[in-house]
């Protein structure tokens, strides 16, 4: 089955701008193309919830990306203050290679 027909586009941004202009026009050709009071504005809902759902995905996207940036950053920080840490426990006294085992902080084979 295809998906698109030759005219809808494919790229998200592409594709919201032609559904806007598929539902202003819908509204002002509707009539004149035989579609009944009712299927006018139902078309109009549909191109809007296409529109609606095009928006919604490049949120989360952007959301999606800020986040993966927020973590990167927050294990850099982080991680780097525990292997100083673990340097510091590898040379004091008490420390074995059995704690280190324990802690998971040695390569293992």
């Amino acid at each position: 089955m295809k998906l698109f027909d030759h005219y809808i586009p494919r790229t998200d941004g592409k594709l919201s701008v032609w559904a806007h202009t598929y539902k202003q026009k819908i509204g002002e050709l509707g009539a004149s193309l035989g579609l009944t009071p009712e299927q006018i504005p139902e078309q109009q809902k549909i191109a809007q919830a296409l529109i609606d759902n095009i928006a919604d995905v490049a949120i989360k996207r952007n959301s999606f990306r800020e986040a993966t940036s927020a973590k990167k950053l927050f294990q850099e920080i982080h991680l780097k203050e525990i292997r100083r840490m673990v340097r510091f426990m590898k040379t004091f006294g008490n420390y074995s290679p059995n704690m280190g085992a324990e802690l998971r902080v040695v390569i293992t084979g």
